[in-house]
């Protein structure tokens, strides 16, 4: 920390505190602490007693002036930091708590996001303050204003990017192809860069309850909750729909035995085909050629079809379709085999003095079995010999 830094930590604080309203002038804090971002003052550093930022400052002090000229600075980068002593609470939290309705108007207006929870699964809208108008000291009008304001806010990330792929909070969707779970957050994390989107999963194959690194995105049990970029997401609903509504003629084309490929994995054969306990529709067990499966057949303890340790995979219907390019079904192929063509690349010689593997005449048949070595030439006394089928 620099002499400038640590100068400018607690004269952040000042400007915030003598900009609130009745206290002194906003235009001047707002200068002042242009003033120190123009010197060189870090406006990142943390305060060490409440590990506040200046923006953190600014909203707890309803001070939209000094907000302005801080997000300006960091870009917007900081709308939706967190605060450890404010329960990893944003900027917004701390306006609402404190029935800051500038502040809290000014935030929503720059793009924070409204539908981000605390570490005690609450919404800025749920910290607003309860009590009577001397303990607030502020007017029930404005009370109600900022009550309007949070209750109706949206977050502007979530409503684009879940826009673009059809889905909504609170959807069933599906994960990568095999996982299943209600949509509960999305939005930026802190974890990493981009839009990130938090599932409860219906079954306990989850890392997380919704918290990494000890910030709280949304409520889940323990091993439920997962993070995907939203490429990674689909409808589970309308699917489950599709799927219900052609599973009669979609079942009588697939069956137990044939040849499919699967989705996001490698070719196999179905082993199972019907309904199962951890999600509705009609879902497929696949026992995959090789072991890129996540499962021997069974699934929470229960068992829909046998196979080898990780050659076992269970998609829903649309994911699978019989590939004729792969193969036919396992039945077809054992009644069936394929039959090969032999080419020798040697001739030899026949009574008649022409080649048995003679290229230039179109074969009669070909023969499934290897062809046995023959003698150089044959005795005149011999027939000669011929390719049986």
């Amino acid at each position: 920390m620099t002499w400038m830094d640590w100068k400018a930590t607690p004269c952040y604080t000042m400007p915030a505190k003598s900009a609130s309203e009745g206290i002194g002038s906003s235009d001047m804090a707002k200068q002042l602490v242009k003033d120190l971002i123009d010197k060189g003052a870090n406006f990142k550093l943390r305060s060490r007693w409440t590990d506040m930022l200046p923006l953190h400052f600014a909203a707890y002090f309803n001070c939209p002036e000094i907000l302005e000229v801080l997000l300006d600075a960091s870009s917007n980068s900081d709308i939706d930091a967190r605060c450890k002593e404010y329960d990893q609470g944003t900027a917004l939290h701390m306006a609402a708590s404190g029935l800051c309705y500038n502040a809290a108007k000014f935030l929503i207006d720059r793009g924070c996001d409204p539908t981000l929870i605390n570490n005690k699964y609450k919404t800025p809208y749920e910290c607003i303050a309860e009590g009577t108008k001397h303990e607030l000291r502020q007017t029930p009008d404005s009370v109600e204003q900022l009550r309007t304001l949070l209750k109706n806010a949206k977050s502007p990330v979530a409503d684009e990017v879940l826009k673009e792929i059809g889905v909504s909070l609170g959807d069933d969707v599906l994960v990568g192809g095999d996982k299943t779970g209600t949509l509960r957050f999305c939005g930026k994390t802190q974890f990493a860069s981009g839009v990130w989107c938090g599932v409860e999963l219906h079954d306990k194959t989850g890392k997380n309850n919704g918290s990494v690194a000890g910030v709280t995105y949304f409520k889940s049990r323990p091993g439920h909750g997962m993070f995907a970029p939203p490429s990674k997401l689909s409808v589970l609903e309308k699917q489950r729909k599709s799927s219900q509504s052609s599973s009669s003629s979609d079942t009588t084309k697939l069956k137990v035995g044939d040849r499919v490929s699967v989705i996001g994995f490698k070719l196999g054969y179905i082993r199972f085909l019907g309904k199962v306990r951890f999600s509705g529709g009609v879902w497929v067990g696949v026992e995959l050629d090789k072991p890129y499966g996540k499962c021997n057949g069974t699934k929470d303890g229960i068992k829909y079809f046998s196979c080898k340790p990780q050659h076992g995979v269970l998609v829903p219907l649309e994911k699978v379709k019989r590939s004729e390019a792969a193969g036919r079904s396992e039945k077809e192929n054992l009644m069936s085999p394929k039959i090969s063509r032999v080419t020798p690349n040697r001739s030899v010689s026949s009574p008649a003095g022409g080649s048995i593997f003679d290229t230039n005449r179109t074969p009669v048949c070909a023969s499934p079995m290897r062809a046995a070595p023959l003698a150089a030439s044959t005795p005149a006394s011999s027939p000669a010999p011929t390719r049986s089928t």
